[in-house]
């Protein structure tokens, strides 16, 4: 990867860091959004599958599209369980969702 593009990539994630760090009403917005919505939010990502169906159509190269197509498919699936699961049986499952969140990063 080059260093433009490097930069290209780090820098939305340094401005969000400093935008959330420097204001108090942004995080207390943050702070009031349940994790579990968030979590829930990345269901959308099972249309990665769109991914898989064009590989299978010869128009996207299988080194892009297997390991997008189905890793997105399965961020959306679990996206929907980890709350579920949180929901159903009541327990703190912050350290469940903060490895859920390292895989989908």
């Amino acid at each position: 990867m080059s260093a433009g593009c490097k930069s290209i990539c780090i820098r939305p994630i340094l401005v969000g860091a400093l935008f959330i760090r420097g204001s108090k009403q942004v995080r207390e917005i943050i702070a009031a959004v349940a994790q579990s919505q968030l979590v829930a939010f990345q269901f959308y990502r099972v249309l990665g599958v769109t991914f898989l169906v064009l590989y299978a159509a010869g128009q996207l190269p299988g080194i892009f599209a297997l390991p997008a197509g189905w890793g997105d498919v399965m961020v959306g699936l679990t996206a929907l369980m980890a709350p579920a699961l949180r929901a159903a049986t009541m327990i703190n499952l912050s350290p469940c969702g903060t490895g859920w969140v390292s895989v989908i990063s």
